[in-house]
């Protein structure tokens, strides 16, 4: 919902400042899309229909940044900017409709599951580590220090790995994917 209302709002923006007031709303719906759209999936979609269903959100998210250029480049050559955004207000609507339908007639298997802190730091330092790593690689006078993160950030991601086997709720159950996923047999 939020996203759509950002989108629609964003299109009747009259100045720049609400426009970018407006594109801040419709962010924080889209991050929040991304960020659930993956969890959702693997909570309600039947186990067998799992990747299947991750590959369908996948093309999906793909296809936002295949199409938006092209058809928003094709809104600017009308001179018709505000329908970027409303072009994303019926597929709000839609998914709001279907949301409704689902929560009427699919019920999420949850379970408690203690929080793994430990896992969530090393995790963290590893992706921090990895990131900064690679952006300071653009600088020729960082290189060395570039190289020494990502090295360290690889190091921990196997520190990562070694300690999430030990866990009975890991942040990353690697043992699961071993079973769905065939290249971890031979990691593991």
């Amino acid at each position: 919902m939020i996203f759509g209302i950002g989108s629609f709002l964003c299109g009747l923006s009259p100045t720049i400042f609400s426009l970018i007031i407006f594109r801040v709303i419709q962010g924080i719906g889209a991050a929040a899309l991304q960020a659930t759209s993956a969890a959702l999936v693997t909570t309600l979609i039947d186990q067998r229909n799992v990747s299947r269903a991750l590959g369908i959100l996948g093309i999906m998210i793909g296809a936002g940044p295949i199409l938006g250029p092209s058809v928003g480049g094709l809104f600017l050559a009308i001179n018709a900017w505000r329908f970027i955004f409303w072009l994303n207000v019926p597929f709000a609507i839609l998914g709001i409709v279907f949301n409704q339908l689902l929560i009427n007639h699919i019920h999420e298997r949850t379970a408690q599951s203690p929080f793994d802190l430990i896992g969530s730091i090393i995790n963290g330092l590893m992706i921090i580590s990895l990131l900064v790593g690679f952006s300071l690689l653009s600088n020729a006078s960082n290189f060395f220090l570039g190289l020494t993160l990502i090295g360290c950030g690889i190091i921990i991601g196997i520190i990562f790995y070694l300690t999430e086997q030990k866990f009975q709720h890991p942040l990353l159950d690697f043992n699961a994917l071993s079973q769905s996923i065939g290249i971890w047999h031979y990691l593991g």
